[in-house]
Parts: C-alpha cells; sequence; structure tokens
C-alpha cells in the first residue's frame, strides 16, 4: 500500500465501521489511488511527452492516469462514505436507461422513434 492508498484507508476505515463489501470496495480504491499514484510519478520522471511515429506525442500514462481517475470517481460513489454528519449519500435503485425522460412518439405501425426537435 502506498502514501496515497494509506491515506484513503485511514480516512475511511479509521474513522467508519465497513460491512465486508464495502472493505472489498475500499481495496480497491486504495489500489487505484496508489495506481495513480505510481502513473503519475512515471510521468514526472519521464515528462508528458513521449516519441511517437510521427514525432512526440502525449505520454501514454496520461490517458491511464485519467482513466484511473473516473474509476476511481465510480469507486469512491460505490462506497458512499457518509459526510460528516453520519448521513450516507443517497442512492439511485432501478434500472436507469440512457434513453430514459425522453419522450416518444408513433408514426405508423409498430415505429417508434424520439420526438422530433
Amino acid at each position: 500500500m502506498g502514501l496515497t492508498g494509506r491515506r484513503w484507508w485511514d480516512a475511511v476505515a479509521g474513522v467508519w465501521q465497513l460491512d465486508a463489501h464495502e472493505i472489498e470496495m475500499l481495496r480497491r480504491v486504495v489500489a487505484v489511488a496508489d495506481r495513480i499514484e505510481a502513473l503519475e510519478a512515471l510521468v514526472a520522471d519521464q515528462g508528458f511527452l513521449a516519441d511517437g511515429r510521427d514525432g512526440p506525442k502525449a505520454h501514454p500514462a496520461l490517458t491511464e492516469i485519467r482513466q484511473c481517475e473516473a474509476l476511481l470517481g465510480k469507486l469512491v460513489a460505490g462506497l458512499r462514505v457518509p459526510d460528516r454528519d453520519g448521513v450516507r449519500p443517497q442512492t439511485r435503485g432501478g434500472h436507469r436507461s440512457a434513453h430514459q425522460g425522453r419522450r416518444t412518439y408513433r408514426s405508423g405501425v409498430g415505429r417508434i422513434g424520439p420526438v422530433p426537435s
């Protein structure tokens, strides 16, 4: 466990009593946080640019950092760490479609599509 991961662990497990599934989620948070720390150190050491076939390009670790940060955000949200008052964030139950809330219309038999703008 790296320094960043240890900070996450202490800030959550050191304060809140966690169930088994929450401990597993926190382990994933710690692993991703440590991965981000290692990738950032790599970029700091090697620079933001790497040699590409057509010249300099962004270091590949930058893409990985961005993906890990997105994953970290999802993991932390899934962990639902209580706030200072002990209130857990709201959850949304049920299936959420990408098209939820979009109105549809019927034009012709059996044809459904988005409402034209």
